[in-house]
């Protein structure tokens, strides 16, 4: 009897071993994707809106979302006045940093791209997204629907321009 006791305490121990595991390593996955709560590694930036990082063991390519940069040469794609300038920008904030990911509940998950959307922050609280706009990097964009920072970012996009900063100055593309 004392030997079945331990048989069947011990099977009771290995699932609740195992599956605690994998509620907990699920939880972690869910929370570095959609809550954004865990700083992520920086791999590489692709242009001044779209970055990779290391997520959950693989890499994934995300676009910043309420920003659109001018466009880099790539495949069909021309390259546009200060889309250098917007990639090297976010080279210098990005590369090989730490960043929290946000996602945004009014906008989908992914784009048609299959990129994640969400808001990037650096480990000490800067908006990424915010900076590129206010540093004249980047232009407010709204795709379909308002997004949470809108506001924010038309804002600091009206004060970039009125100050003339990075593609709103106006010999910046002569």
């Amino acid at each position: 009897m004392t030997r079945k006791k331990n048989v069947i305490g011990l099977v009771i121990f290995f699932l609740l071993l195992a599956f605690g595991g994998v509620s907990e390593r699920f939880l972690d996955e869910n929370k570095q994707e959609v809550k954004g709560e865990s700083l992520v590694a920086v791999e590489r930036v692709i242009d001044g809106d779209t970055i990779v990082v290391g997520l959950s063991g693989k890499d994934e390519t995300v676009r910043l979302i309420g920003i659109d940069t001018p466009e880099i040469a790539h495949g069909n794609t021309k390259a546009e006045c200060f889309g250098q300038e917007a990639k090297r920008k976010t080279l210098e904030t990005l590369s090989g940093k730490m960043v929290r990911l946000e996602d945004d509940e009014s906008q989908s998950n992914r784009d048609k791209y299959g990129r994640l959307l969400r808001y990037v922050f650096l480990s000490d609280g800067t908006f990424v997204n915010q900076l590129l706009i206010e540093e004249g990097f980047a232009f407010e964009y709204t795709y379909q629907l308002p997004y949470q920072y809108q506001k924010e970012f038309k804002k600091a996009q009206a004060i970039a321009r009125e100050e003339e900063k990075g593609l709103w100055f106006a010999d910046a593309c002569h």
